[in-house]
């Protein structure tokens, strides 16, 4: 399946591709799961890192795991000290070998939590390692959102600002436009406070850094009023929806394709603003209501495609029957939701081990690639 999603790109030139390592670990070697590292200290001797769908292996030889702003600086002047390369890591759910690959690894996932929030403002401060799936509900009980999110909330904060996270509208925004100032730590100058305001060209720079300019230590977001949503999702033709996805993009709020090659149909995802979700409670909204729910056997959608998507890993020919199967079972029927963009839009967990790639290309060349992909 590939995830096309249509929108107005401000950032052009941004790719992400993957690759898959076949290394395994080796008799008397560790494995490096998130979180894995000792607060304050290093884990020397060679190790192994591997991404969240086992596809990625990449071995290291020093693993820090910092708590603090001050065991933060540490771990990337221990680098800098020695001569090796540094990078950092959250929930390691990148198709891209880009987070390993170096002597020494920063395990994040334990640098979490709220600093500071300006309620005036609407503006949040939190350290980088902190999930989306605990900011963005912590967003929501103070009423506030984020107006751009990506489509799974089990990545790090300062992950999804780094590579460019985005969401599906006609506005084009990714999510680190809401990044207003940040601490980022270098190997040369150690911490630094970077502001929007002062430096905006350096702001934008951070915007999709991919680490290169240092590491984000804490950030502060621009919250906006949080809103809700109408979500429906129904089959489309693929003459139908390339016929109308600019359309499409100027009408509503939220728009997703997911796309499946060799059927002739995507799955078409549309979200309009409405007053309210229509609970009894309105807040925290992280919940949604199905308003036209699914088949009860739609919750399996998962790990079918998990089983399914299996084979074609060996036998790339079954991708055409695979996609067949799924989009007769599962991307044949109408699912209208009601929610926040969290509630209604945000996948709350990744189980499938499918192999990504991702593209984001200007607007008025998107017929040229879509003919080409198919």
């Amino acid at each position: 399946m590939l995830w096309a999603m249509m929108k107005r790109k401000r950032h052009e030139g941004h790719t992400r591709d993957s690759k898959t390592s076949r290394n395994r670990a080796q008799p008397g070697e560790s494995e490096c799961p998130a979180g894995s590292a000792q607060p304050n200290s290093a884990a020397t001797g060679t190790g192994t890192w591997r991404s969240w769908n086992g596809n990625i292996v990449h071995r290291y030889h020093t693993l820090f795991g910092p708590r603090t702003e001050e065991e933060l600086v540490q771990a990337v002047g221990h680098g800098a000290r020695h001569n090796q390369r540094v990078r950092a890591f959250g929930s390691r759910q990148s198709s891209a070998d880009i987070a390993a690959g170096a002597e020494t690894l920063i395990d994040m996932t334990s640098y979490t939590g709220i600093v500071s929030e300006d309620r005036e403002r609407m503006q949040i401060t939190v350290r980088s390692g902190t999930r989306l799936s605990r900011l963005l509900p912590e967003l929501e009980a103070r009423g506030w959102c984020l107006p751009c999110l990506p489509d799974i909330d089990t990545v790090t904060l300062g992950g999804a600002l780094a590579t460019g996270s985005h969401g599906t509208a006609g506005d084009g925004h990714i999510l680190s436009e809401y990044m207003v100032a940040c601490r980022l730590v270098t190997a040369e100058a150690g911490l630094r406070e970077i502001d929007a305001e002062h430096e905006p060209e350096l702001m934008a720079a951070l915007r999709c850094s991919l680490g290169l300019l240092g590491l984000f230590s804490t950030i502060t977001l621009q919250a906006h009023p949080l809103y809700y949503l109408r979500v429906t999702e129904r089959p489309a033709r693929d003459q139908s929806w390339l016929a109308r996805y600019r359309e499409l993009l100027a009408q509503h709020d939220f728009v997703r394709l997911l796309w499946l090659p060799h059927t002739g149909y995507g799955s078409l995802i549309t979200g309009d603003r409405i007053e309210s979700a229509g609970t009894a409670r309105e807040a925290p909204a992280t919940e949604s209501v199905r308003e036209k729910p699914p088949p009860r056997y739609y919750r399996h959608r998962r790990e079918v495609s998990k089983r399914l998507y299996r084979h074609t890993a060996r036998r790339p020919g079954f991708t055409r029957y695979a996609n067949r199967i799924l989009r007769a079972l599962f991307f044949s029927h109408r699912v209208v939701t009601r929610g926040t963009l969290y509630g209604a839009t945000v996948t709350k967990s990744r189980g499938s081990p499918l192999e990504l790639a991702e593209w984001s290309v200007a607007i008025d060349r998107f017929d040229e690639l879509f003919r080409e992909l198919r």
